[in-house]
C-alpha cells in the first residue's frame, strides 16, 4: 500500500490531520497544566498522552471506530496493572461459625499455655474441611 493510500484512508477515519492535532494538543495543553499533571509516574503521563490522542481521533473523526476505544481500555490497564501489583497483598480474612469462633476466642485467650482438649475440638472441627492459614503476624489461623 502507498504512503497516499494510507494518509487517505486514515484522513477518511480520524479527519483532516491538521484539525485532530489541534484537539490533541489542547487537551494536552491542559493536562500539562494541571498542578497533578507532576504527581503522575511516566507511564501514567504517557497513557494520558495517548488517550487524548485517542479521544482527539474520536472528536474530529469515527467516534464509533471501536479500536479507539479498545486502545483507551489497553492504556488505562497498563497503568492499572503497575499500580495494582505496587500495593501490598490485603491481610487475610477469615469467615467462621459462631461455635468455632467461641473456640478459637478461648484458644488465644492463653497463647502461651493453650489448653489441649480446646486445641483437640477445634483441630476436630476443622479435619477436612479448611486449611490453616498463616497471618501477617505469624499467628495460624483455621477458618471456613
Amino acid at each position: 500500500m502507498s504512503i497516499e493510500n494510507t494518509l487517505a484512508e486514515r484522513g477518511a477515519r480520524y479527519g483532516d490531520f491538521k484539525e485532530h492535532a489541534a484537539i490533541a494538543q489542547d487537551i494536552q495543553d491542559a493536562m500539562r497544566k494541571s498542578a497533578g499533571w507532576e504527581k503522575l509516574a511516566p507511564d501514567q503521563k504517557q497513557a494520558l498522552t495517548v488517550v487524548a490522542d485517542k479521544i482527539a481521533r474520536m472528536l474530529n473523526g469515527d467516534p464509533n471506530y471501536i479500536d479507539n476505544w479498545h486502545d483507551i481500555i489497553g492504556y488505562a490497564k497498563l497503568v492499572e496493572a503497575r499500580l495494582l501489583a505496587a500495593q501490598p497483598a490485603p491481610e487475610a480474612s477469615v469467615a467462621f461459625s459462631l461455635e468455632d469462633a467461641e473456640l478459637f476466642q478461648k484458644l488465644i485467650e492463653n497463647p502461651g499455655k493453650p489448653n489441649a482438649a480446646l486445641v483437640k475440638a477445634f483441630n476436630k472441627r476443622r479435619e477436612g474441611t479448611t486449611p490453616t492459614m498463616t497471618l501477617p503476624s505469624g499467628r495460624k489461623v483455621c477458618g471456613k
